[in-house]
């Protein structure tokens, strides 16, 4: 009961903060990720994941499609190998991410294109077993990087559709 009780406040919040001029982000993707070097874990793991984002005018009566962008992000890699201490039969990354960020968010009738940079926070965590040496491992880690980033899409009714490369 508690945790609808969140998701509808959640949802009102977003939705009074969009007739304030901002604007709710939802993503899902999925993404490949090949890796060399000696040992072949996650060499060749796919992933997918979703984002949330929130995004508001930062100059809104000077300077419009100026944006500060808010989000956090999730991604889970899986990767089944054959038992061997040097490529686990059970390999998983999984990825959190929250970022910081400014956009250019410029119109061209019910066009848009968004260039954007976001500063980005990273938590990560690696576990994997090895059937032939009887052995588990994990690792967390956390780090920080820049996302450059390109959106372009349209304005359909009350809702824009696009895509987003980083």
């Amino acid at each position: 009961m508690q945790k609808s009780i969140v998701l509808v406040a959640l949802v009102l919040v977003c939705c009074s903060f969009c007739q304030a001029g901002g604007s709710l982000d939802l993503g899902y993707g999925y993404s490949k990720m090949e890796l060399g070097g000696k040992d072949m874990n996650l060499a060749d793991a796919g992933g997918s994941g979703g984002d949330l984002r929130l995004g508001m005018g930062l100059l809104p009566h000077l300077v419009d499609p100026f944006r500060l962008n808010l989000g956090a992000g999730f991604r889970f890699y899986d990767e089944k190998g054959d038992g061997s201490s040097n490529h686990p039969s059970d390999t998983q990354l999984t990825l959190i991410t929250g970022e910081i960020g400014v956009s250019w968010k410029q119109y061209f009738g019910p066009l848009f294109i968004e260039p954007g940079v976001s500063a980005v926070g990273i938590i990560g965590s690696y576990n994997g077993n090895a059937t032939d040496a009887l052995v588990d491992f994990s690792q967390t880690r956390s780090g920080w990087g820049v996302r450059p980033s390109i959106k372009a899409g349209a304005t359909i009714a009350f809702f824009e559709l696009g895509l987003e490369a980083s």
